[in-house]
């Protein structure tokens, strides 16, 4: 399985490194793993959710939306329309 430190990833998925620190601690993307160095390590198949939550932000959809959704899809609920 091929590993990305933090900043390779975020180079592939066009955000900067400061978001994907505010993704993880909103619960948004987790790194797969810290190194004994503190760096923050990507797989390779974190790259399509990545992806998909660089493009929903690019269409304005906001983080804790984004959030919602994925925490749905997650326990393989859809997402129910707040009322």
């Amino acid at each position: 399985m091929i590993r990305y430190a933090i900043g390779e990833f975020s180079r592939i998925i066009g955000t900067n490194t400061r978001m994907l620190r505010h993704y993880k601690g909103i619960g948004l993307l987790f790194p797969d793993c810290v190194g004994n160095n503190l760096y923050r390590y990507y797989k390779e198949n974190q790259i399509a959710l990545g992806l998909l939550i660089a493009k929903l932000i690019s269409i304005d959809v906001l983080l804790k939306e984004t959030l919602m959704v994925l925490e749905s899809a997650r326990e393989g609920n859809p997402p129910r329309k707040k009322s």
